[in-house]
């Protein structure tokens, strides 16, 4: 499980580029390997997904509470950005679904 020091969390509450370049370096791929196991979509898709979750984030985390659990908050960004993707998705036939195989 990926911890953050409390004087991170308040670099990345101040904006701050070099804490949000190590977050994302620290999630990046915990997001992909996320996607991939738990979803059908192509690499594309998952890109979308994890960028717009960055850029959520990054508009959302000087709001964080800090007496809140950190994980959790960006957990559930994540997890509703994911939710957001399908929701504008959900026309897709389902014959342009991609699996593993492809």
């Amino acid at each position: 499980m990926i911890t953050f020091e409390i004087e991170h969390i308040k670099k990345l509450k101040q904006q701050d580029q070099n804490a949000f370049n190590q977050f994302y370096l620290q999630t990046v791929d915990m997001f992909f390997r996320y996607i991939n196991a738990n979803y059908f979509i192509g690499k594309q898709d998952a890109e979308d997904i994890i960028s717009d979750f960055y850029v959520k984030f990054w508009e959302g985390v000087t709001s964080y509470k800090e007496d809140q659990s950190f994980t959790a908050y960006f957990r559930t960004i994540f997890k509703n950005t994911i939710k957001d993707f399908f929701k504008k998705n959900s026309d897709t036939p389902f014959t342009q679904l991609q699996t593993n195989e492809e």
